[in-house]
């Protein structure tokens, strides 16, 4: 029963651990996006993308602000995954019986002190 129940916990761990790096690698991308693409669409038809007030300068702010909170956030979710990843290992090599390693017997040779 326990070995199952720690089965579960370490896939529940892996889990949670790779769950955080894929929010990170998606809030990556969201931030990349935001930083690199805008189109003001100037000409008829108007396509827009990452554009949301009338100037450039403002809408160029607006992105780098939003670019700046998902790789705070990217950063904080690799935080997490390799933080979960550390305890699960910690928590692992302390649960863990130590194995007290005996010295291995040495043969002692028959001397015999003779006395003068």
């Amino acid at each position: 029963m326990l070995e199952r129940l720690t089965g579960i916990k370490d896939k529940v761990i892996n889990w949670i651990s790779c769950g955080s790096f894929g929010l990170s690698l998606i809030c990556l991308c969201i931030g990349l996006d935001k930083l690199f693409r805008y189109k003001n669409g100037d000409v008829y038809p108007y396509d827009l993308h990452n554009a949301y007030v009338g100037g450039d300068a403002y809408n160029y702010i607006i992105n780098g602000n939003y670019a700046t909170a998902c790789f705070v956030l990217a950063t904080m979710f690799v935080i997490i995954g390799f933080g979960v990843l550390v305890f699960a290992y910690l928590k692992q090599a302390y649960s863990e019986p130590t194995v007290k390693n005996e010295p291995a017997e040495t043969e002692t040779p028959n001397f015999q002190v003779e006395e003068l």
